[in-house]
């Protein structure tokens, strides 16, 4: 060992003494969180990038850094996994036929023309909001909007009800 340390240039007593160093509060407090995202990662499943935890450890008021959050997942060695957000309907989509084919401007003044414009918000929690508002091409006012977690013909439904 003296040799390996004369190589080095290193002090044989001082590399005993970074041996038998006992580790220091902050480095305990530093393996303490580590292992704590790590096990918040394991426990949301690995659908987390460290990203997105650091936001959800902050939310749970967990004193961390975003640098502390990504070296905790490189040294364990753990990627998020990539999740898909689109799927095959079961059903086969319904087109309705284009009535108005883009002329949005009304021919009578006496028909009532009522046209539904879905708009999708995708949340800070990943969740996502479809918001549908209903208009009078007439009149160009609002009838009526809704909220749904789920873009479907009743969403559609309870606007155009209103």
């Amino acid at each position: 060992m003296r040799w390996l340390c004369h190589r080095l240039q290193v002090s044989v007593t001082g590399f005993y003494d970074y041996i038998h160093r006992k580790p220091t509060e902050n480095q305990k407090k530093r393996k303490k969180t580590a292992a704590y995202i790590v096990m918040q990662f394991k426990r949301l499943k690995g659908r987390m990038g460290y990203r997105k935890l650091y936001r959800y450890l902050v939310n749970k008021n967990v004193m961390v850094s975003l640098f502390q959050v990504r070296q905790a997942l490189c040294e364990a060695g753990l990627k998020s996994k990539v999740v898909t957000y689109y799927k095959k309907r079961k059903q086969e989509h319904h087109t309705f036929p284009n009535v108005l084919e883009r002329s949005f401007k009304p021919s009578k003044k006496d028909v009532p023309t009522v046209v539904c414009d879905i708009t999708e918000f995708r949340l800070m929690n990943g969740m996502k909001v479809y918001f549908c508002a209903a208009l009078d091409i007439s009149t160009r006012r609002v009838l009526g909007y809704s909220l749904d977690t789920h873009q479907d013909a009743q969403l559609v439904k309870d606007t155009i009800q209103q």
